[in-house]
Formats: structure tokens, C-alpha cells, sequence
């Protein structure tokens, strides 16, 4: 447990916000792993995958996946929602990630500020409230009430190919399929150099796609026309394309607390065609 706690924290040291997720619920990182020492229990190192600069490790039983590279951490998300006899603290996430640049966090999932039926909880349960894709305005499970799901998305066709320069991982889900026209949602993650590269691809036909993308508060985000420049805490630019959609800039929050909303930037991609490629560089 605590080895899988490490694989999904942030260079920060704090959790990732995949499914029902806050800050200051539980002890921190590192304070369980002095006190996991101080009695003697010493976590596993799992096993990594190692490229040329690229590391990856698997932590296939639960369908999540850790990239590191010098200045980059990416957590994927190729899980199931949860168990299928308990999985009320899920959030309709799937195929959503987690980046973290030159140690800061840069895309970020919604996170929780609340339990409850209100619409806030139901919001920030959905899919439109995660780095993933949206289809006709659904949620890829459908998540109700405070903790409730109904149909849901499963991940399948997980595949990860590395050589000596990049690494690629690919997984799709059939959460779509339940619709009257069935939409697969396939979804790549590519790692060239100091490019890393989300390729989104739906098959069958659909009225609208969206791809939605979520920047931490500390991140500053101007549109160039042709392109976005992210700033970073320490100043660094990276610089982000998008092709195969119109992408527009929209006020939003992130929710790190129970009780806390922070207003941030987020990014909305409607499709023009069945593929988007959104690529960010220049992190090294």
C-alpha cells in the first residue's frame, strides 16, 4: 500500500486527484512512511520499465500507470471505475491523467470539495470535470445521486510500447457504447524527447465530442492565436498545439479540500473531426 501510495503522489509529495480525492483527510506521504519506519515496515520498490530518460511503472492490477521523465510526471488513468460491487466513491474518470512539470502541477483533475446530492457533488463527479473526453454531453459512467453508478465504462485494449527515444501508451473504454449510435473512445499518450503528445480518437459517430483539460491555479495560460503558452511557477514556458479541434479558454475551479474551491483556467476542445492531438513542449 505504501509503494502504491509513492507510484500516484506528485513530485510535491501530495496525492493525485483521481476519484473521491482531497487534501487533508488523511495523513500525508511522508508522514505514513516515517511511521511505517519507525515500526519497521519497509515499502516495496516496484518494478519499472526504463527507456532512454523515460521511466515506467505499472500498476496494472489497479489500472494506473506512472511516467517519469527528468522534468515530468504523468499519472494515467486505464482503471475501472471501482469495484463493480462498490464503487461509490468513483468519479466517471476514466482515461483521464495528471501532469506535473519541472516539479510543479500543471493538469489536475476536479477533486472534491463536498459529498452531499447537490449538484456541485454530481458536477465534480463527471466526466466534463476530468482531463478526458466528453460525448454528446455525457458522462463516460453514469455517476448519480452522492454515490451512486450506474452503466459503466470499462477500460480495454491497454497496450504500451517504449524504445530507446519514446514511449506510448494507449487504452480505449466502451462507456459510450451504450448510446443509441456507439462511440469508443481511444486515447494515446506519447513521450518524445520533451514533447508529450494526447492523441484522442472516437469511432462511430457522434453529435459532439469534447475534450476537456484542467490547469492548476499557480499556472498562467495566454492563447497565441495558433498555439497556448503555459508559464510556470519558476517562470519556465512550455508550449501547447492542438490539432483536429477548436479549443477555447474557460473559467473554472479546482476543488483540493473539502470546503475549499479555488477559481483556475481550463481548457475546452470541441472536435472538428474524429482525432485531436494536444501536444505541450518544451518542459526540459
Amino acid at each position: 500500500m505504501l509503494s502504491w501510495a509513492n507510484t500516484m503522489k506528485h513530485p510535491d509529495g501530495e496525492i493525485s486527484f483521481f476519484n473521491d480525492a482531497a487534501f487533508g483527510i488523511a495523513p500525508s506521504q511522508s508522514v505514513l512512511d516515517k511511521y511505517a519506519e519507525a515500526i519497521g515496515i519497509q515499502a516495496s520498490i516496484p518494478s519499472k520499465d526504463s527507456f532512454k530518460k523515460t521511466e515506467l511503472t505499472s500498476l496494472s492490477k489497479s489500472g494506473y500507470f506512472r511516467v517519469e521523465q527528468p522534468n515530468l510526471v504523468a499519472i494515467l488513468d486505464c482503471a475501472a471505475i471501482g469495484p463493480d460491487y462498490l464503487p461509490g466513491h468513483g468519479h466517471a474518470d476514466t482515461l483521464s491523467f495528471e501532469l506535473s512539470l519541472q516539479n510543479f502541477r500543471v493538469l489536475v483533475n476536479s477533486g472534491t470539495s463536498c459529498y452531499g446530492t447537490n449538484l456541485e457533488r454530481v458536477g465534480q463527479r463527471g466526466t466534463a470535470a476530468h482531463n478526458t473526453v466528453t460525448i454528446n454531453n455525457l458522462d463516460s459512467s453514469q455517476v448519480w445521486s452522492g454515490f451512486r453508478v450506474a452503466k459503466r465504462a470499462y477500460p480495454c485494449d491497454f497496450n504500451s510500447v517504449g524504445s530507446r527515444d519514446n514511449l506510448k501508451i494507449s487504452c480505449s473504454h466502451g462507456g459510450y457504447k451504450r448510446l443509441k449510435n456507439p462511440v469508443i473512445h481511444q486515447r494515446s499518450w506519447s513521450f518524445v524527447s520533451d514533447t508529450m503528445t494526447i492523441t484522442d480518437k472516437l469511432i462511430g459517430n457522434f453529435e459532439s465530442a469534447k475534450a476537456h483539460y484542467f490547469f492548476h491555479p499557480d499556472i498562467q495560460v495566454s492563447d497565441n492565436s495558433d498555439s497556448f503558452v503555459l508559464t510556470l511557477p519558476n517562470q519556465v514556458k512550455c508550449v501547447l498545439k492542438i490539432s483536429g479541434g477548436e479549443a477555447k479558454l474557460v473559467e473554472t475551479t479546482w476543488n483540493p479540500e473539502f470546503g475549499k474551491s479555488v477559481v483556475s483556467i481550463g481548457l475546452v476542445i470541441a472536435f472538428t473531426e474524429d482525432k485531436i492531438d494536444f501536444s505541450i513542449s518544451g518542459y526540459t
